[in-house]
C-alpha cells in the first residue's frame, strides 16, 4: 500500500495473497518483463500493460477490467486452464461490448501450435509463412441474448492466410458451463454481411474438424479467411448479432436540424422481442425513449431505423429484450447536437422567449414588420431570453445568425 511501481523490462510484478487487488501505476501502460497471479480472490488490471515474458495465472483470475494487456511477439501467457485460473473481464457484457483485450502477434507456419500459450492454435499447409495479429476479447457468464451462447471468448485474427489453414481454440470447463453439450461445440467465424456461422452455414467457406471433449478444444479446417472466431454449440446457433448501430443528425437544405436518425440492423435473430432505444446526456444514466418490436425468430438480415427529435448533443444505446426477459445492451453512439433558435409562445401578447439552444454567446437579434422595416434591435445576452415589446398585433420576422447561419422565424402578435 502506497508504493510505487515503475516497472522496466526485466521487472517481475507478482501479486499472492486472499484479498482482491489491483495493478495500478503511475507509469501507463505498465511495461514489465513478467506477471504473476497467484491470489486467489483475483487481481484487477487499472491501465494497460505490456509484458515482454510470461502472463502467468496460476491462483484467481487476472480481471482485465476493459484494460489491454500487450503480449507483442515475445509475451508467453500461462493460464491454468484445467482449473479455471484464467484472464478474463468483468466490465464485458456481451459480444459486441467485449472490455479490453489480449494482443499478440505471430508468424503461422505448417509447424505452427498453440500461440504462446494463449488457446488459438494456428497451422498452416504445407509451406505457409504468414504473419497475423491477434486480440482475444473474453467474459465470464454474460448474458446470452436469445438462443446459444458462446464461450464468451472472441479471438480478432486479422492477417491473410497464403494456404488453408487449420484453427483450433482451447476451452476452460469454467468457459464452457452455459454453451450446451461440448460434443456439439463447433468453430464460429464471424462473417460482416450475416453475422455468426460456424461451417454448416457459412457457405462453405471453412469445414468442422476435430472436437475433442476431453482435452477441451475443437477446430476447424480449411481456412481461407480470418475475421472473428469463438466456440459455440451446432445445437443451438449463436444469438442475434448486431452488425451494425449508428446514428446521424438530419440536414435539410445543407442545415442539420433537431432530428436524429437511428438505424441499425441484425444477422439473425432468436426469440427477439424487440428493442428499447435508450437515450442518455452523459453516456452513464439512460432513459427508455422509445420501443421497436423485433422480428421474433430470422435467419436473414434485418434493417431497423427510428427518428428521434433532440437537438442536444446525446449518447443513445439499444437494449435488445428476449421473449423470456433476458436481455443485451449494443454500444453507445454519439450524435452531436445542433443550435436551434425557439420562440415561444408563439403566437403571443407581445412578450416571448427566444430560445437559442446550447449557445453561451450573446447574439444579435432583429425583428422585422412584414414590409421588411426594423420594428427593433438588440444584443441578447443569454441562449434564452424574455423579449418585451409594445408591438401592435401582426405577423413580424425575427432574424439572428447562430453558429454562422442567418435564422428566419416568423413571430405572431395578437391582440
Amino acid at each position: 500500500t502506497g508504493a510505487t511501481y515503475t516497472g522496466g523490462a526485466s521487472s517481475w510484478l507478482w501479486f499472492e495473497g486472499t484479498t482482491a487487488q489491483t495493478i495500478n501505476s503511475d507509469v501507463s501502460p505498465l511495461a514489465i518483463a513478467r506477471l504473476k497471479v497467484e491470489n486467489t480472490a483475483g487481481v484487477q488490471l487499472a491501465q494497460n500493460v505490456t509484458i515482454f515474458n510470461n502472463l502467468d495465472v496460476v491462483n484467481g483470475d487476472l480481471d482485465l477490467n476493459g484494460k489491454n494487456v500487450d503480449l507483442g511477439a515475445t509475451g508467453i501467457l500461462n493460464e491454468d486452464r484445467a482449473n479455471n485460473h484464467l484472464v478474463t473481464d468483468l466490465t464485458a457484457t456481451s459480444d459486441f461490448a467485449q472490455g479490453g483485450g489480449i494482443t499478440f502477434t505471430s508468424t503461422v507456419t505448417d509447424a505452427t501450435t498453440e500461440i504462446r500459450g494463449t488457446g488459438l492454435y494456428l497451422q498452416g499447409a504445407t509451406s505457409a509463412n504468414f504473419g497475423v495479429t491477434v486480440t482475444r476479447k473474453h467474459h465470464k457468464g454474460a448474458t446470452p441474448s436469445g438462443g446459444g451462447t458462446g464461450i464468451g471468448r472472441i479471438y480478432q485474427v486479422v492477417g491473410t492466410p497464403d494456404q488453408p489453414t487449420t484453427m483450433r481454440i482451447y476451452y476452460a470447463s469454467d468457459e464452457a458451463t452455459s454453451v450446451g453439450n461440448p460434443s456439439d461445440f463447433v468453430l464460429y467465424r464471424w462473417q460482416s454481411a450475416t453475422g455468426w456461422k460456424n461451417a454448416a452455414s457459412s457457405g462453405g467457406t471453412f469445414v468442422d474438424g476435430t472436437n475433442n471433449t476431453v482435452a477441451r478444444f475443437t477446430e476447424a479446417t480449411g481456412i481461407t479467411a480470418f475475421s472473428h472466431w469463438t466456440v459455440g454449440s451446432s445445437a443451438t446457433p449463436l444469438p442475434i448479432t448486431l452488425l451494425t448501430f449508428a446514428g446521424e443528425r438530419i440536414e435539410q437544405a445543407g442545415e442539420k436540424n433537431e432530428e436524429v436518425r437511428l438505424t441499425w440492423a441484425t444477422a439473425s435473430e432468436v426469440s427477439n422481442k424487440g428493442f428499447e432505444i435508450q437515450v442518455s446526456d452523459n453516456a452513464q444514466t439512460f432513459k427508455n425513449i422509445s420501443f421497436v418490436e423485433g422480428k421474433g425468430n430470422s435467419t436473414t438480415v434485418s434493417s431497423y431505423q427510428l427518428a428521434v427529435i433532440n437537438a442536444d448533443d446525446a449518447y443513445y444505446r439499444l437494449k435488445q429484450i428476449d421473449f423470456d426477459g433476458k436481455f443485451s445492451y449494443s454500444p453507445v453512439v454519439f450524435v452531436a447536437g445542433v443550435e436551434t433558435l425557439k420562440v415561444y409562445p408563439n403566437p403571443n401578447k407581445g412578450t416571448f422567449t427566444i430560445d437559442i439552444g446550447k449557445t453561451k454567446q450573446t447574439f444579435p437579434v432583429r425583428l422585422l414588420n412584414t414590409q421588411g422595416i426594423e420594428v427593433w434591435k438588440g444584443n441578447l445576452p443569454e441562449a434564452q431570453t424574455e423579449l418585451k415589446t409594445n408591438l401592435p398585433a401582426g405577423m413580424y420576422f425575427l432574424h439572428t445568425t447562430v453558429a454562422g447561419k442567418a435564422k428566419i422565424t416568423k413571430v405572431i402578435i395578437e391582440q
